[in-house]
């Protein structure tokens, strides 16, 4: 059995539900009764403003949503610009990598060929010096091939000269020896005194043609 306690408890409850519920009705009767009133104190030309006032919330929701539809693309659209600015910049460094190596390469070949440039050049001014030694040598060995050569012709020619002179003297003297013995035998009729005579000019002027 439920004691008197329990019984004043569930007693207060229900009051206390019974007053809530009698103030929500109380509540809800005087918002409709004070619009009412107010509707029936507003002038009719308000009244005529409410389906133009409805067309301008329609109209200003359909531009609300609208516009948070792109408020919406705009969002997906600078995600994706977002994205492809990261492809872009992932691209250019990547790009930028590629393009640093292949100028250090260049650089470096740039070096190289200047280095080899160098190395002709410096081989290019040998190759002239040397080339002036051997035509310094050359022209010395020409001239003293020259001068050789001509004292060599000179000398040939002074024995080529002697020898004919030898030829010819010997061929004179073989005239004359063969004149002297036609006088000898008494078949030639100049005297031994003239004979001796012609022999010395003859010798002096051979001696003189030899010098």
């Amino acid at each position: 059995m439920a004691t008197s306690g329990e019984c004043e408890g569930d007693g207060e409850e229900n009051g206390e539900q019974f007053l809530f519920q009698q103030t929500q009705k109380l509540l809800s009767l005087y918002l409709g009764v004070s619009f009412s009133v107010f509707l029936a104190y507003l002038p009719e030309s308000s009244l005529a403003l409410l389906p133009k006032l409805q067309t301008q919330t329609r109209d200003i929701t359909a531009r609300l949503l609208t516009a948070e539809e792109q408020l919406r693309q705009m969002k997906s659209r600078r995600k994706e610009d977002s994205k492809a600015n990261a492809r872009v910049v992932e691209i250019f460094a990547t790009h930028r990598n590629a393009w640093q190596a292949e100028e250090k390469q260049l650089l470096q070949q740039i070096q190289d060929q200047r280095a080899k440039i160098e190395e002709l050049e410096r081989e290019t001014h040998e190759s002239k010096r040397r080339i002036e030694e051997l035509q310094d040598i050359i022209g010395f060995i020409s001239t003293t091939s020259g001068a050789a050569g001509g004292e060599q012709q000179q000398e040939e020619e002074g024995q080529m000269e002697e020898a004919f002179a030898v030829e010819d003297t010997r061929d004179d003297q073989l005239k004359f020896n063969g004149v002297l013995n036609v006088a000898h035998n008494g078949n030639f009729p100049f005297t031994p005194d003239l004979l001796a005579s012609a022999s010395s000019k003859f010798w002096a002027d051979r001696a003189t043609v030899w010098q």
